[in-house]
């Protein structure tokens, strides 16, 4: 088993560094699956020339990544280009192994946890904990399900800057998962605060990670006043704003100007750029009268802001699960996602694999998800290649997509609440007249 593991983690590793060997490059960085408008490598190939040259990338329409990027990779560029190729497996590999350390850490607390609270679950129900072996079989489970992921190794042969994102991403989960030290909480909310300035609708993941915090805050003291509660919250919220605050006065040193506020944060809200991609705005603003683009704008804004609080707020006991069940609903809703934003939170659900017994929409989701990533490029070949097709069909697989990610958030929901439900009352549960009970998710 550990061979297997060994051999299955150098492929995955060896893959990432096929794009110096081959061709493939090209190929993935022309998939709209996985580069688009605010990720793409030739983007950001075209911002580093304007830039090198003392042009604003941003007073165009191109370019769309931030001042940070911009600055490492140009400083990069100019002292070998050969670095930047380097970057991308590099990183990518480095947030495996970031997973794999948090998945290690988190399921360690969680299965202590557990067994500290056996006495009150069911004996018939006791078949349901976590086992003192998944803190070591789950994270290499992780570690495979990232590293040989197809929409992760896609998305690094694109060198999109999604790698990087889920690289902040895998780095606050880690600094997250360190415990109740104050050092790690609040370098944790840099990395969030990191997070959203690369990708701005990450700063919905707060709630579940402020409250994550407080449980482990609770659960050292035993008793935490309101007071603390509150000036817990200040305290977050002040790291993570002012890091957010922070990052955006350097951003605005770094290129002498405010022009990158619209380029990039303007740009992921308002979503000017129609190129058809697997989200879901291209293909209904395309079609949109003009007089009422704004306010289906602030529709879709608030469809994908609304579930931050109540979803942390419904699984206040569990905010790291809340944390995972959010990232499926922020890929499905932003503007312009990839399959590197899908591969991340498919990675991570290995951490809550003891799920999958409970799910009663699994081979329905899995289906789903797989047909669209393999119809997608089919479909997008006949439409704009072969000319056989037309928009709609693509549409209608990007709502399959959609669809399948919003099925599989509910479908895990009711998992993690079933198997709540069974610790604490039992596997099987009757009424009074005798009748069995069953558990839906409202």
């Amino acid at each position: 088993m550990k061979l297997l593991f060994i051999a299955l983690a150098f492929i995955g590793v060896a893959v990432r560094f096929a794009v110096f060997v081959s061709p493939i490059h090209e190929f993935a960085s022309q998939r709209v699956e996985f580069s688009v408008p605010t990720n793409s490598w030739r983007r950001v190939s075209e911002g580093l020339f304007l830039y090198g040259i003392g042009v604003d990338p941003y007073l165009g329409d191109t370019f769309h990544e931030t001042p940070f990027c911009l600055g490492l990779l140009s400083k990069l560029h100019r002292v070998n280009p050969l670095i930047i190729d380097i970057l991308f497996p590099v990183a990518d590999i480095l947030a495996a192994i970031l997973l794999y350390l948090f998945a290690q850490n988190f399921l360690e607390q969680k299965v202590v946890e557990e067994h500290k609270v056996k006495t009150s679950f069911k004996k018939e129900s006791q078949i349901l904990m976590l086992s003192f072996d998944c803190i070591r079989t789950v994270p290499k489970l992780v570690v495979l399900c990232y590293l040989c992921n197809p929409l992760t190794v896609g998305s690094c042969w694109a060198k999109t800057t999604t790698v990087f994102t889920n690289l902040l991403m895998a780095a606050m989960l880690l600094s997250a998962s360190q415990g109740a030290c104050r050092f790690y909480r609040y370098i944790s909310l840099v990395f969030l605060a990191l997070c959203t300035y690369q990708t701005f609708y990450y700063g919905l993941l707060f709630p579940a990670l402020h409250l994550y915090f407080e449980n482990f805050a609770g659960s050292k003291t035993h008793c935490r006043s309101r007071g603390d509660s509150v000036f817990g919250l200040l305290m977050d919220g002040l790291v993570f704003i002012g890091s957010f605050a922070i990052m955006l006065v350097v951003s605005s040193h770094i290129m002498g100007s405010w022009t990158f506020l619209r380029g990039v944060y303007g740009f992921l809200i308002s979503a000017p750029d129609l190129t058809p991609n697997i989200g879901l705005y291209w293909y209904f603003f395309t079609e949109m009268f003009e007089q009422f683009r704004s306010f289906f704008i602030w529709v879709f804004l608030i469809n994908i802001c609304i579930y931050s609080i109540p979803v942390s707020v419904k699984l206040r006991h569990h905010p790291m699960f809340a944390l995972f069940t959010l990232l499926p609903l922020i890929t499905a809703f932003k503007p312009y996602p990839s399959y590197g934003d899908i591969g991340l939170y498919l990675s991570l659900f290995a951490v809550w694999r003891h799920l999958i017994p409970q799910m009663r929409q699994t081979l329905i989701v899995s289906v789903m998800l797989v047909l669209a990533a393999t119809v997608f490029p089919v479909l997008w070949k006949l439409w704009l290649e072969v000319g056989s097709a037309n928009a709609n069909f693509i549409y209608a697989i990007t709502l399959v997509l959609a669809t399948s990610q919003v099925f599989f958030v509910t479908d895990v929901m009711l998992a993690h609440e079933k198997r709540e439900w069974h610790l604490k009352h039992g596997v099987e549960t009757v009424d009074k007249t005798g009748k069995r009970l069953e558990l839906h998710l409202q």
